[in-house]
Order: C-alpha cells, then sequence, then structure tokens
C-alpha cells in the first residue's frame, strides 16, 4: 500500500512500506537502490544527494508486472472435446492467461467451455463466436492465479462438441504477479466482419494487452501487440491468431490500443476478442 501523500510521515512508515536494516537511515531508501523502486509512483524520491522523509509523500513499494514466458501449440482434427499439453510454469509465475480458438464446420459448431491448468480452473473473461455461421469460429480468453502451481502441469481446453475439421490453436502466458480482479479493464470483440477487423480499447501503462483471432485465411497478422504468435492449422485452411504485450508508459495512464486481425472475411463468421488490465488489476508485488 502506497504511503500517505499528506500529513505526518515518519521514517518507520518508510521501514514498513520498503523493509531495510537496522539502524535506519534515509539514506538506504534512495529510488532505483536495493528498496525503493525506480518507478513514476516514486519520481520524488532522490537517486542520491540531499534526501528528507517528505520526498516520500505517495511512494510505494510497486514492482511492475512482467511476462515470464508462454507456450503455444495447435491440435489436429479431432473427434475429442479436449485439447492438453504439457507445459512448464517459469519460476516465479503467479498468474496465467489462456487464449483460445476454435474452427469447425457442418453441424459440429464446437464452442469453448473451460479451460483448466493443473488442478486450476481459470475464469473466462471475454468470448466471441458465430453460432449461426455454417462454419463456427469461437475465441476466447481465460484468466487465474495458479497458487502454489509450479513445474511440470497440464494446460487443457474443453469444447462443446469435437475440434473437426480445422483443429484448435492455444496460447499460454506467464505472469509475475497476482490478479485482485480477473475483470478486464476494458474488452472489445467482433465476428462476420470485413478485412481487416480493427478492435480499439484503452490500454494502461504497465498493463497487459492480449488478442485472439480466428481467421480463414493465409498470411495474416496481428498490429500493435509486442508479440504475436500465427498458428496454422494442420489443414492450412485456418490461422489461429493470438497476440500480447506489457503497455509502456507511466503507471495506470490509459491511452489508445487499436489492433487488427488482417485477412478476416465476411462470410464465414471470423471472430476476433481483445482485452487489455490496467496495473491495478494486479497486486502491487
Amino acid at each position: 500500500m502506497a504511503l500517505p501523500s499528506s500529513g505526518t510521515l515518519k521514517i518507520s512508515d518508510i521501514v514498513g512500506e520498503f523493509g531495510g536494516s537496522t539502524p535506519h537511515a534515509l539514506s538506504e531508501y534512495y529510488r532505483g537502490g536495493s528498496l525503493v523502486p525506480d518507478v513514476t509512483q516514486n519520481a520524488s524520491v532522490p537517486t542520491s544527494g540531499t534526501i528528507k522523509i517528505t520526498d516520500f509523500y505517495g511512494a510505494v513499494n510497486y514492482v511492475p508486472l512482467s511476462i515470464l514466458g508462454s507456450d503455444n501449440w495447435v491440435q489436429s482434427s479431432t473427434s475429442s472435446s479436449s485439447s492438453a499439453q504439457s507445459v512448464t510454469l517459469p519460476s516465479g509465475t503467479k498468474s496465467v492467461i489462456m487464449l483460445g480458438n476454435i474452427s469447425t464446420n457442418g453441424s459440429r459448431r464446437s464452442v469453448h467451455t473451460t479451460a483448466t491448468l493443473g488442478s486450476v480452473s481459470l475464469t473466462e473473461v471475454l468470448s466471441q463466436n458465430n453460432t449461426p455461421s455454417e462454419y463456427t469460429f469461437d475465441s476466447i480468453i481465460y484468466a487465474a492465479n495458479v497458487g502454489d502451481l509450479t513445474g511440470s502441469q497440464t494446460a487443457t481446453f474443453n469444447y462443446s462438441n469435437s475440434q473437426q475439421v480445422y483443429g484448435s490453436g492455444h496460447v499460454i502466458i506467464y505472469l509475475s504477479k497476482t490478479f485482485n480482479n480477473l475483470g478486464a479493464s476494458d474488452s472489445d470483440s467482433t465476428s462476420t466482419t470485413s478485412s481487416p477487423a480493427t478492435l480499439t480499447l484503452n490500454k494502461f501503462g504497465e498493463g497487459i494487452q492480449v488478442g485472439a483471432a480466428t481467421v480463414r485465411n493465409s498470411g495474416v497478422a496481428m498490429t500493435n501487440m509486442d508479440t504475436v504468435v500465427n498458428l496454422a492449422s494442420p489443414s492450412s485452411s485456418r490461422n489461429y491468431l493470438f497476440g500480447f504485450g506489457i503497455s509502456s508508459g507511466s503507471y495506470n495512464v490509459s491511452s489508445s490500443l487499436s489492433t487488427a486481425a488482417t485477412k478476416m472475411q465476411n462470410d464465414f463468421g471470423e471472430t476476433f476478442a481483445a482485452v487489455t488490465f490496467g496495473p491495478t488489476k494486479f497486486d502491487e508485488n
């Protein structure tokens, strides 16, 4: 919790926020040293020279969110209503985001139902599907805190029906912080749209943005995402497109994110979903 922005402030308050070794002295608490993070909220704390208690108004022991790694896989056409993959959580993983895309045809009309990582059930944040179309496309974003999970775990996506004829695509993103709220800060989605399909959201400095699109075409791309994963289905008739990244800029300051999934078509119900999580959606450390 941040230190108060006005009123009485004591060195014991600073110690309570940032820790340190006795006997305590303000020289322990230069910004960018071992105790006080060099983040925008602590801009008033000097990095050297004269330092005083009032420099610490509003200061916080905050560490920016980071992506520790990711895994992805594509599932071939199968009559199974689930797709599972063994993954290894990077050290320090506290939460995950799992993104899924599926495309079927005929009467199957499969959509996502649930997702799990080991013993943890994920929460659906946003999904988009086009169930009335001849071809059913479904894109989904899940998130969860992973508690004490470590090492090798099984990531599983479940569906309402089989994964014929085009299989499914999947991404799991490992994060360094615990969610305090799994609701997106902003979200947008669309289906049955012209090319490209553009979604516009608010993004927040030091937060994360993610997107998933199921596309009936080749050579597709997703704009304005730091990392883009393009998984072609084994039949090469579908592309399972994902994007994600950490927002740059000052802590929790909003700006516009305009991201597009290219080469969407308007006759098969292709889907695109994207969300942003501001840094306030995560614990400070």
